[in-house]
């Protein structure tokens, strides 16, 4: 006579995922769907120069350096990521995870060029509180904070803010 109802399962994640990250750490595999051509190893003196540039695998673009400003003396400066020591111990307190998002808060409410940010980063202006968000990384956010200062010519203090413990860091 009387149906029986399912369990109600929430769309929204419960309490205990909210303490998983958000990323995961690896990005997934690309299958190509045509065959890779194949290699073939010159010897001898080719082409090539002596010295193989360096790989750099940052999240921000290569700054090219001129001394006479010609092409051929180019040079590649690749950012090694570094991160302060408070800055480290505050993360590492808060037993937060490395690709955990985090966002930048500064006060000012302008629109300032945001070209210049890596591509794993985004910003939001909330105009109703006169904040600009910008989301990125934990693993980055240092660097990027520090960047935003330096480009944009920030004045005052920027916040980094995570969502379960509120602020954690000032630049």
């Amino acid at each position: 006579m009387f149906s029986v109802l399912q369990v109600f399962s929430p769309w929204f994640p419960s309490i205990v995922d909210r303490h998983l990250p958000l990323r995961p750490a690896r990005h997934p595999p690309k299958i190509l769907s045509a065959p890779a051509p194949s290699l073939q190893v010159q010897t001898g003196s080719g082409s090539k120069p002596d010295s193989p540039s360096k790989r750099c695998w940052t999240v921000f673009r290569h700054r090219v350096q001129t001394k006479d400003r010609t092409k051929d003396q180019t040079k590649v400066k690749c950012r090694v990521q570094t991160s302060s020591r408070r800055f480290l111990q505050t993360v590492s307190k808060l037993r937060l995870h490395p690709r955990q998002r985090v966002k930048w808060v500064w006060r000012c409410l302008s629109w300032p060029s945001l070209s210049a940010l890596p591509s794993s980063c985004n910003a939001h202006i909330v105009r109703d509180q006169a904040q600009i968000w910008l989301y990125c990384d934990l693993v980055q956010s240092e660097e990027v904070g520090l960047r935003l200062k330096e480009e944009l010519s920030l004045r005052g203090r920027i916040s980094l803010w995570e969502r379960s413990h509120g602020n954690i860091y000032c630049l």
